[in-house]
């Protein structure tokens, strides 16, 4: 094709010699050439274009797919071939950076048959999508240069977007110099390989034909079996000898292939349209042909990530997840602002005898774990928004979290200890020797020594085990990748995994499983034998010790020896229960804790009135009978006058 014009030139090699007809197409200013010639062949006719200059970044070279993979450095003079050369490697590698490749006639013996559909596809002047099956090309990659072949069907789609002016001013300039009206010719053609032909080839990564770099990407093998294909490996740079072995697949359905040294060996070959239509191993007249096992029936696997790592993306933060964070924050807000309210009302009540009877102070201290605790459910969204997306300094987020949540435990759980041991000693333990060191002083040192060993644990553990961030992959469908491929999110998670029976936070669990078993003894003495409110303390350290107990004993106990619980949970699975068995653990402690006195202050204010109608009975009816003796006096003071009057008066002489 020439640079003039869309019209091409069908040279017949039988009639003219490869110099001649390299010779015309310099001379004619060709710029885009379709040769079908053998694998022995190729090197020499390649060597003699790039001598002569026609393998630059401004030619194109469209080859038929060759069945050696080593095509590129077959020394075809010991076939007696005409073609003499005496390229280098070097050379040879520098000529393919401009090289197309395409299975023009891979279905067609080297007769004059082919010679006939080569004339057909000179008269259309272009190769068009009907000629040329896109599944015909799948999963037929010799090696790394040859991976550039599928984009001569893009080359085809991309020209006819192109008019003959446009055409003529790309192919005048380099492929890297960019057009500032429209996009460079590679970069179209790039394009449209990822968005219009990737879903049917074999290919991998980005094929950049800088010749500067003298990288050409990367490629997998594959092969089909049936309608599925498998992957057996892939190159990871132009050095075709570097392929990377079966154990480094990590591609959804593997083969187990025979390697023969660093070469690569062929499975099998297309005989027709038909992808599910493979000629066996027997068929095999490479080289190096492979024994290869085939693993399950998986529809094609189109694309591969770079290095065999599997492809990997951070996870859209969609509606349902933003609506999760947004609920659960302000459900955990609105559980802080009840602590506070429930402080404000432990000192607003402190002089009443139900309030009093459980120490203000202390209860001060339990609801100040408690805030803590919620606060800590915000500290866990926030460590799951930065793991989902990267972003913010994560580490220094988790030491904060897991500090703050061994503090509320371990404060939480102490001070309910100490309050029904001092209730205890107080009932049970009645003589004065019993009943000394019972100050809220004195239990505020013991608290403050029940931290020691946590604090011990943690400094020890920071130190010897820093907290590290590890970047945790989970099945997943990354956006813009074909659904038949393996994609993987990525998520941060730095936090102790609850269940490592291992870490150094086992020890702390130990220390709090001694405290809890403590809580519940004593609660069930308090409870049961004290009959005043003072048994809602024995309550209340009842069920925080049996809840924290079944809690962790799930996560430690119970959930790490099922077999089907993963050692690892994404982000999404973990929020639900990060932020649920706080916010339901520190709720039903503040509701116990509160709720009871409230009970009692509620029975009390409803038995007021029953008193305040007694004693208004009572005075009604002592008035009544102050007024009845009131009249009575009045009533024996009056007769008793009528009477010593009427006896003067009987006794006076007439």
């Amino acid at each position: 094709m020439k640079s003039n014009n869309s019209l091409a030139t069908p040279f017949d090699s039988f009639s003219d010699s490869a110099e001649d007809i390299l010779s015309a197409a310099k001379l004619g200013d060709f710029r885009i050439f379709i040769a079908i010639v053998e694998s022995t062949k190729a090197r020499g006719l390649l060597c003699e274009a790039y001598q002569a200059g026609l393998t630059t970044a401004k030619h194109v070279w469209i080859l038929g797919g060759l069945t050696d993979p080593n095509w590129w450095r077959v020394d075809d003079n010991a076939n007696g071939s005409t073609i003499h050369h005496d390229c280098t490697n070097d050379q040879m590698k520098e000529a393919i950076n401009s090289m197309l490749f395409v299975d023009i006639a891979s279905k067609l013996p080297f007769t004059d048959e082919k010679f006939d559909f080569l004339t057909q596809v000179f008269n259309k002047t272009n190769l068009t999508e009907t000629e040329f099956n896109y599944s015909l090309l799948h999963s037929k990659v010799f090696n790394a240069y040859d991976a550039a072949r599928i984009l001569a069907l893009t080359w085809n789609v991309t020209i006819n977007n192109y008019t003959t002016e446009e055409l003529h001013n790309l192919l005048n300039q380099s492929w890297k110099i960019s057009n500032e009206e429209r996009h460079n010719l590679v970069e179209t053609l790039q394009y449209n390989l990822i968005n219009n032909i990737s879903p049917y080839t074999g290919l991998a990564g980005k094929y950049d034909f800088n010749d500067t770099q003298g990288i050409l990407g990367s490629a997998t093998i594959t092969q089909f079996i049936g309608n599925g294909e498998c992957v057996i490996g892939y190159y990871e740079s132009a050095n075709t000898s570097h392929i990377l072995p079966l154990q480094h697949c990590h591609a959804r359905c593997c083969c187990n292939a025979t390697w023969k040294g660093n070469e690569e060996c062929v499975i099998g070959y297309y005989e027709s349209a038909n992808a599910s239509h493979i000629l066996p191993l027997q068929h095999c007249h490479a080289r190096c042909c492979c024994n290869a096992t085939w693993k399950g029936n998986y529809l094609p696997y189109d694309r591969h990530c770079k290095n065999g790592s599997s492809c990997t993306c951070r996870r859209t933060l969609d509606g349902n997840i933003v609506s999760s964070f947004v609920v659960y924050s302000v459900v955990l807000i609105f559980g802080i602002i009840f602590s506070l309210i429930m402080q404000a009302v432990n000192y607003r009540w402190r002089n009443n005898k139900y309030f009093k009877g459980s120490s203000p102070p202390l209860n001060v201290l339990i609801t100040f774990g408690c805030t803590v605790g919620y606060i800590n459910g915000l500290l866990f969204l926030a460590n799951n928004y930065m793991g989902m997306t990267g972003k913010g300094r994560i580490t220094p987020m988790c030491y904060v979290t897991m500090i703050s949540s061994w503090f509320s435990l371990t404060l939480i759980s102490s001070t309910i200890l100490l309050k029904n041991w001092r209730i205890f000693r107080i009932f049970h333990n009645r003589s004065q020797k019993m009943m000394r060191h019972l100050s809220n002083t004195s239990l505020f040192i013991r608290i403050s020594l029940l931290h020691i060993p946590v604090i011990i644990i943690l400094i020890v553990g920071f130190v010897r085990f820093p907290v590290v961030k590890n970047e945790l992959k989970f099945p997943y469908q990354c956006p813009g990748f074909p659904e038949n491929v393996d994609t993987s999110v990525i998520e941060d998670q730095c936090i102790e995994k609850i269940g490592a029976r291992d870490g150094w936070n086992f020890y702390i669990i130990i220390y709090l499983f001694f405290i809890w078993t403590s809580i519940i003894v004593l609660g069930t003495i308090n409870c049961h034998s004290i009959s005043s409110h003072f048994s809602n303390e024995g309550e209340l350290a009842y069920v925080v010790g049996m809840m924290s107990i079944f809690i962790f004993s799930i996560y430690y106990f119970i959930l790490p020896d099922l077999h089907n619980v993963p050692k690892n949970l994404s982000i999404v699975n973990q929020m639900n229960h990060s932020f649920g068995v706080p916010f339901v653990y520190y709720t039903v402690i503040l509701s116990v804790l509160y709720g009871s006195k409230a009970i009692w202050i509620l029975r009390d204010k409803k038995s007021q009135p029953k008193l305040l109608r007694e004693k208004t009975d009572l005075a009604t009816k002592f008035n009544n009978l102050h007024e009845e003796i009131l009249a009575l006096r009045y009533q024996l003071e009056k007769d008793d006058k009528e009477f010593l009057i009427s006896r003067s008066k009987s006794s006076s002489p007439i």
